[in-house]
């Protein structure tokens, strides 16, 4: 016999509930517009909601780095900042090489 549904109960993907929590997209979108754009709202709030309505609008970022010593790390860190610096001031993203720092990422298509 199928459980009643309780009002404001939590929703278990898995159990046929997917469907119910998808018609309320719109809704859950629209309150998160709302506490990204109230600048009454503690700022961790609007930024929480910002990061979500960037994640489902282009995905969440890629996580590609993989480092083979403590000093790649580094330079992984100055290659994302020269990154977010050229995508801010709109000039072309990370070519991998001309950034005056050593590519050494070893994941499939980068350096």
């Amino acid at each position: 016999m199928p459980r009643a549904k309780v009002p404001g109960a939590a929703v278990v993907p898995g159990r046929g509930d997917a469907a119910m929590a998808r018609a309320h997209t719109g809704d859950a979108l629209a309150t998160l517009v709302a506490i990204m754009g109230n600048g009454d709202a503690p700022a961790t709030a609007r930024v929480s909601a910002a990061n979500a309505v960037l994640d489902r609008a282009w995905g969440k970022p890629r996580q590609d780095f993989e480092f083979s010593s403590a000093g790649d790390a580094v330079a992984a860190i100055q290659r994302a900042r020269l990154r977010v610096h050229r995508q801010r001031d709109g000039k072309p993203g990370d070519s991998g090489g001309n950034d005056g720092v050593t590519d050494t990422k070893t994941s499939p298509g980068g350096g």
